[in-house]
């Protein structure tokens, strides 16, 4: 089931080339590019039982959810999903940069702890706005910030962020939840991003409704 907490920000800054000064903005014009700046997994928490995968061996599986994207564009396809006109272009470096400071002490958390307060927008807002963001780059980002792994309920919250690449502020984030599927840390924890995609396509004209005239 699809969970949503939704924050739209408004600008003010005046639009230049490619820039988008609101979600909105973005939704009707198909032709402003998208760049997909990686899975950020930075102040994710595991919950449960990690198997045989200690906390270094999940720092690098986190890279390769990343490749796999990439990868595997063509079933993970945003451009559909965001019905762009054009390719979507890869950034994943963006990411992977606040994923090599992961500290692998405090990614698993102990046995019979209760799950943390969820992140808020803001808190999302202010994780993004931490990236080293490629000078000159316009258009719309879109990354995907990991709350939780929950082995134990089968469970990965996550935030999809769209941020204007020119101001570098977030423009929208939806909290998204879905259920963990397939064999291998890899393939377990990318299943839900894949049905998080697959939501964000079937809400895109509820989106258009609420915001595309503002």
């Amino acid at each position: 089931m699809l969970k949503t907490t939704l924050l739209a920000a408004l600008l003010s800054f005046s639009a230049l080339g490619a820039q988008a000064q609101t979600f909105g903005e973005f939704l009707n014009k198909p032709e402003l590019p998208l760049t997909f700046m990686g899975v950020d997994f930075s102040a994710t928490r595991y919950y449960g039982d990690p198997l045989t995968v200690n906390p270094g061996e999940m720092k690098g599986l986190f890279t390769k959810i990343d490749e796999l994207l990439v990868k595997e564009a063509s079933k993970y396809d945003l451009q559909k999903a965001l019905r762009r006109s054009g390719p979507v272009d890869y950034a994943i470096n963006i990411a992977e940069s606040v994923n090599a400071k992961i500290d692998t002490a405090t990614i698993i958390v102990p046995a019979k702890t209760g799950l943390r307060p969820g992140f808020t927008p803001e808190m999302v807002a202010e994780l993004v706005q931490r990236y080293d963001y490629p000078t000159g780059r316009t258009g719309v980002g879109l990354v995907f910030v990991v709350e939780t792994l929950d082995k134990r309920n089968e469970s990965e919250v996550f935030w999809a962020a769209f941020v204007d690449l020119a101001t570098k502020k977030m423009l929208f984030t939806q909290r998204i939840s879905s259920g963990g599927a397939g064999v291998g840390f890899r393939n377990h924890w990318a299943h839900p991003l894949n049905a998080g995609i697959t939501a964000i396509k079937q809400h895109y004209g509820d989106w258009k409704k609420k915001y595309a005239s503002k």
